[in-house]
């Protein structure tokens, strides 16, 4: 049937067979959306009976609209076909994952609840399934963001309607059925717990609870066996779970859970409790479960909702059972009455020679543990009838005789724990991991502290995971172009930026998820909310703060850098790299405002998401909680990690900053106390260096220089200008390529960067970070004299080329409507310098160059989903021409206007063209690799006056290509533990 179109669904592929019919995946070409389509198998067509099972298992199954089981559509007849139309699914069936290994327990107990939810939905309109198996369960997505579908309701019974044929009786799969199927009995709710308890076993141990070589062995089993106990099979798993397990497996169905509610309540409550660490692995006799304790189950919740739930003073002698001491009255104690100064609000553990409860000491005010006797209380009880008539006062005086207080927080653990030890260790990134762009935050460890996301930040290169007990890193295929990874709270996903979108993958791997189109492709980091459900990001132009759900959605502005320079609110400035602060501290995030407290400054804040309030914590720059810290970078120029003292319950400091690691590059933080950065390798000290068009290496030019983010050529060929770090600052500086010598240019304390030669080679114009804006500045290329602003408004213009002949200066400006322009200013005749618009559209247009005739811009746009370069004629705004096809960034001209060059990915490309009349592209050649060139869309090479050779930042450390080394250091405040002591 693959390629035939039923009705209007265009058949694709066959997916599956079963014996009651095939299913197939098509295209539904009226909703233009993809489905499964059921087929009932061609040997039961002529069979009445089985027709019209099948036609009852689409009307049973539509009347389902539940998360957890897989839609259907709709059921047709068409082309002497019937078939069913459901929801195609993208994921992996159960029977799969068991079958690679045994589940974790939380992942097992989450599906156990979420399959629970689905038969529960079913149960209340009467349709039994009759056939949970794992090979009917579907997994969509991992960890906290899994959503399991029960698929196949074939088997589903009306419980109004009689049965159509005897055949009803022992449907289902053997190994799964309950007693009475296998009996030809009736079946109920519990039919489907008992097979939810078979799913159970199988998740945890790996294998069926009822085996057998053959159909009747397997039924014998069922009938007259008890599975092997779970917690014979497996290490560490809780007797409540396996008493829950077998508890689904009660051969009298009267002995099972009366309904799926029940099951979800014990099997939830159970989950807090192994999240907790609160639960015991095995005892010779245990508390209620939830279920079996009526409004008791509300303790588990909240000490608001304890109000009800009376004090076991015994511990029961068998399961399920509560026995009274020395067999006397049950002794209780109300939930919220003062036990002397212990106000109990849940049990913990009971069994053996105590039971443990969570109480609150009410004269101290803290939450402790009580630890009961009970042949204290058994004492006790005997007491407390004969010295009843003395009044409430001397009984609860004798009960205190009766507990054991352990002197321990409750939120602290039993006693005080050893301090973690301070761990240090390095590796190497992927093969092709390019050099870490800057602020791209090319790193990310994961919540738990177990693994790290790192980015290349190249459109040829994807995310790599580092589990931290493995020896090599893993790549994540299908996620080239990732950069700037964060992690979801449960530490399962990772999001990430690609080209103009937000997206996300499993930490395992898999099909990457779209959660949002980006208000701009510059994207400078994202945080996902300790509680799961918010994702905040910064991005847009100019550069704010946005906040999306976390399963998807439409940006929402957060903070925008329009905000007056200073009020209560904060400050203005772009506002960079967002992270949520723990879930103790509510819903707020640190950030950073990049320039907003003076120029080049940048000021630590954070936002509260509820109250929209904001509070400024200082200078600095990328803030990370951790180990009880902010850990942040005064100044990016320097790169040295400083650590202040932090309390999450006052959301102020508690002590004096102090630096502790220097030229930490890029870094990131685990709340837990893992830290992560690059060294200095690949963002270190770079030197300009030559090529040849093949790549070889040719030569150094001058001194090296810390992180040369740009450089430009002087007409005569003999001096390059370069925007780099030295001694805490970013400015311009000038190196004669002949006497090896170097003269700075600027020397305020602001970030300058793009430098662009004047004609003659006497003046440098370049663009300045100052007060929040970038600002267009005009300067001799020998340092002296004042420097004169060209351009000074509130947008962010960014400078890029001037004209052979002096006429006009080229650059783009950031628009919050429209992206980035492109705009040049126009000597007048009283030599100053006007403004004029050039291209103006929804995109982004930036880098902007004029071919040596003056007749041509060249520029890059994203107005096709990615960077590519385009030229068009200039003044006028003319004709254009698409010149790349596969990504570009960075247009340069070679110096005879005959080629054009630019950058895809990290490779250098060469346009033949010719600009006599009307421009027009021959031929593209790539040149080369280098990994400076995908540090960002900043030029990063340019052109010998011959253009046979190209000037490069590279590291100085090593050849070309040479990666950073990603540094990790666990328990990092340890170190400085006595100093914060002291």
């Amino acid at each position: 049937m693959i390629g035939q179109t039923i009705s209007h669904y265009r058949i694709t592929e066959q997916l599956g067979e079963g014996g009651m019919g095939v299913v197939y995946k098509a295209e539904d070409t009226k909703l233009e959306r993809t489905v499964a389509l059921k087929f009932l198998a061609s040997h039961l067509m002529a069979n009445e009976e089985a027709a019209k099972r099948f036609t009852r298992e689409a009307k049973a199954a539509a009347a389902l609209d539940h998360p957890n089981i897989c839609t259907v559509y709709e059921i047709d007849e068409a082309d002497e076909h019937t078939f069913i139309a459901m929801a195609h699914l993208e994921g992996e069936t159960l029977d799969k994952k068991i079958a690679a290994s045994p589940l974790p327990l939380g992942d097992a107990l989450d599906i156990a609840v979420q399959i629970a939810r689905g038969l529960e939905a079913a149960h209340r309109k009467s349709i039994f399934h009759r056939d949970i198996k794992p090979s009917n369960v579907m997994l969509l997505g991992e960890g906290s963001e899994r959503l399991i579908k029960i698929m196949d309701f074939g088997l589903a019974q009306l419980a109004e309607r009689s049965r159509l044929t005897d055949l009803d009786t022992t449907l289902g799969t053997m190994a799964y059925m309950s007693p009475e199927q296998t009996e030809g009995a009736g079946t109920d709710q519990r039919t489907d717990l008992w097979a939810l308890g078979c799913v159970m076993y199988e998740m945890i141990s790996g294998q069926l609870p009822f085996r057998g070589d053959y159909n009747q062995a397997v039924q014998y089993s069922i009938l007259n066996e008890a599975p092997e106990p779970l917690t014979g099979l497996r290490t560490g798993v809780p007797m409540e779970l396996e008493w829950i397990v077998d508890k689904c497996l009660a051969k009298n169905r009267e002995e099972r859970y009366p309904d799926a509610s029940a099951l979800i309540l014990d099997v939830s409550t159970l989950r807090k409790k192994l999240e907790a660490g609160r639960s015991a692995v095995a005892r010779s006799s245990r508390p209620p479960l939830p279920s079996e304790m009526g409004t008791r189950a509300a303790a588990s919740s909240s000490p608001e909702q304890a109000s009800t739930q009376p004090l076991q003073a015994a511990s029961a002698s068998a399961p399920g059972e509560v026995a009274s001491p020395a067999g006397q009255a049950e002794t209780t104690a109300e939930p919220g009455h003062p036990l002397v100064k212990y106000q109990v609000l849940e049990d913990l553990v009971s069994g053996g020679d105590s039971v443990v409860y969570r109480a609150e000491d009410t004269q101290l005010k803290r939450a402790v543990t009580i630890n009961v006797v009970p042949e204290s209380v058994a004492r006790l009880a005997e007491k407390q009838q004969r010295l009843h008539k003395a009044g409430f006062y001397a009984a609860t005086a004798l009960l205190a005789a009766a507990v054991t207080v352990i002197i321990a927080m409750w939120f602290a653990g039993p006693g005080p724990a050893e301090p973690a030890p301070l761990r240090r260790f390095a590796y190497a990134p992927p093969e092709d991991f390019g050099s870490p762009p800057l602020y791209r935050l090319p790193t990310a460890i994961s919540p738990n502290g177990k693994h790290i996301a790192a980015s290349g930040g190249s459109p040829n290169v994807g995310l790599s995971i580092h589990d931290l007990d493995q020896q090599q890193p893993r790549e994540i295929e299908g996620t080239e172009g990732a950069r700037s990874p964060f992690w979801s709270p449960g530490s399962d996903f990772v999001a990430f930026a690609s080209g103009n979108e937000l997206k996300k993958v499993s930490v395992q791997g898999g099909l990457s998820v779209r959660l949002c189109e980006l208000p701009s492709t510059l994207f400078i980091g994202g945080a996902w909310s300790p509680d799961g459900e918010t994702i905040v990001f910064s991005s847009g132009s100019p550069v704010a703060l946005y906040e999306i759900p976390a399963r998807g959605g439409d940006p929402e502005l957060l903070i925008s850098a329009e905000a007056p320079e200073s009020t209560s609110e904060g400050p203005a400035g772009v506002i960079i790299s967002p992270h949520f602060l723990p879930a103790e501290a509510g819903r707020r995030v640190l950030v950073f405002s990049y320039g907003a407290a003076g120029r080049g400054a940048g000021t630590m804040m954070f936002q509260d998401l509820d109250s929209g309030r904001r509070e400024i914590l200082g200078p600095g720059h990328q803030p990370f909680y951790s180990g009880g810290h902010i850990v942040y970078q005064l100044a990016p120029a320097t790169q040295d990690l400083w650590a202040l003292p932090f309390s999450l319950d006052t959301l102020t400091a508690t002590g004096e900053p102090f630096p502790f690691v220097q030229a930490a590059r890029s870094p990131t933080a685990a709340a837990d106390g893992t830290l992560v950065y690059f060294d200095g390798v690949g963002r270190g000290v770079d030197r300009p260096t030559w090529f040849d068009r093949r790549g070889t290496r040719l030569g150094e030019v001058g001194r090296g220089q810390e992180f040369t983010v740009d450089l430009a050529l002087s007409p005569d060929g003999r001096r390059v200008a370069v925007s780099a770090r030295e001694n805490g600052n970013q400015d311009i500086w000038v190196h004669d390529i002949e006497l090896g010598v170097k003269t700075r240019v600027t020397t305020e304390p602001v970030v300058d960067f793009r430098p662009i030669w004047s004609p003659d080679g006497e003046e440098i114009v370049f663009s300045a970070v100052a007060d929040g804006n970038r600002d267009i500045v005009l300067r001799r290329a020998d340092g002296s004299g004042e420097a004169q602003a060209l351009m000074e408004t509130p947008a962010f213009e960014w400078v890029s080329d001037w004209s052979r002949d002096g006429s006009y200066i080229l650059y783009a400006v950031i628009d919050p409507e429209h992206s980035s322009d492109l705009w040049y200013l126009e000597r007048n005749q009283e030599g100053g310098w006007e403004a004029h618009l050039f291209l103006q559209t929804s995109f982004r247009e930036r880098t902007p160059r004029l071919s040596p005739d003056g007749r041509f811009i060249a520029y890059a746009s994203n107005e096709s989903g990615q960077d590519e370069i385009y030229v068009q004629s200039f003044p006028d705004g003319g004709p254009r021409t698409t010149v790349s096809n596969n990504g570009g960034q960075q247009p340069r001209w070679g110096p005879d206007g005959r080629e054009l060059f630019y950058v895809e990915g990290t490779t250098l490309t060469a346009v033949s063209v010719d600009t006599s009349g009307s421009f027009s592209a021959r031929s593209r050649t790539p040149l080369f690799e280098h990994p400076s060139l995908g540090r960002s869309f900043y030029p990063q090479y340019d052109v010998s006056a011959d253009g046979q050779q190209f000037i490069i930042p590279t590291p100085v450390e090593a050849a070309p290509g040479a990666k950073p080394m990603i540094r990790v250091v666990q328990n990092w405040y340890e170190e400085f533990r006595d100093r914060e002591q002291d």
